[in-house]
């Protein structure tokens, strides 16, 4: 079953992402990327790892494990295991109730 279409981010998401200061720069980037994508993209790890596949510093399964983890923790992606893998949500306000704008 494939998970709802993402919602599409404002500049006013952008903006909120890059001043919530409970994200670490890694979980900014991961989340940047993920809002960023058309509504049909389903966020994965696979995508995120690829897009450094040619950069200086690639990332690792490690690095965006935690990135995902992160993002889960402060609820701006939501996981749900199905029998092929993870399906993962994009949520541009988190679902754990908090605003986003962190202390």
């Amino acid at each position: 079953m494939q998970p709802a279409t993402q919602p599409v981010a404002t500049a006013e998401d952008f903006r909120r992402f890059a001043e919530d200061k409970r994200l670490s720069l890694n979980g900014r980037a991961v989340l940047t990327f993920l809002a960023s994508k058309p509504p049909s993209y389903v966020p994965n790890v696979p995508d995120v790892i690829a897009l450094t596949q040619h950069a200086r510093r690639k990332s690792g399964k490690c690095i965006v494990y935690q990135a995902f983890a992160e993002l889960r923790e402060l609820g701006y992606v939501s996981a749900r295991r199905t029998n092929l893998g993870v399906d993962y949500t994009l949520h541009l306000n988190p679902i754990n109730g908090a605003n986003g704008a962190g202390a």
